[in-house]
């Protein structure tokens, strides 16, 4: 199917899910709805991130890193011109890479909470002392000051508020 007759059908689809939607044919799932993520404050988030910093030094890490992450998603799934499916999805999760005795170590989780930080981050440190069986050059980072910083895709126009 060409693009064309993907949005002429799309749109005589349309009415019907807006119909089902009403009727109850076409519901999105709640656990797809993104409401239930629980809202983090800086403090606690930055609580979390210096405790995995100093976890995985006491590890033997030269260098540590923590990442919080957020993502939504909305999704449409049709077949043979028949909309199948639509959700609007938010998850959280964190990362944790590390660097023991220069080989790389990662790990990463969607559940956000102190013992889960601590676990990650213990295994983090345990993944770089197990690749370092199969390093063959040691990695050097040149010395870099400690900050915090935060990024967003640019975006003209953002597609979350357009209505699916």
């Amino acid at each position: 199917m060409d693009r064309r007759k993907f949005l002429l059908f799309s749109s005589l689809a349309f009415p019907a899910v807006i119909a089902g939607k009403l009727t109850g044919k076409y519901k999105i799932k709640e656990k797809d709805i993104g409401m239930k993520q629980k809202n983090y404050d800086d403090e606690y988030i930055k609580k979390l991130a210096d405790k995995s910093i100093s976890l995985s030094k006491q590890k033997g890490a030269s260098y540590s890193d923590f990442r919080l992450s957020n993502f939504r998603s909305q999704r449409i799934s049709t077949r043979e011109n028949v909309i199948q499916d639509i959700s609007d999805s938010e998850n959280y999760g964190f990362s944790v890479r590390v660097l023991v005795d220069g080989t790389w170590g990662f790990a990463s989780s969607s559940t956000l909470s102190e013992t889960e930080v601590d676990r990650i981050t213990n295994l983090a440190c345990d993944i770089a002392k197990a690749n370092r069986i199969i390093q063959t050059r040691r990695v050097e980072l040149v010395p870099v000051p400690a900050y915090t910083d935060e990024w967003k895709t640019p975006i003209k126009k953002n597609p979350f508020d357009v209505s699916i």
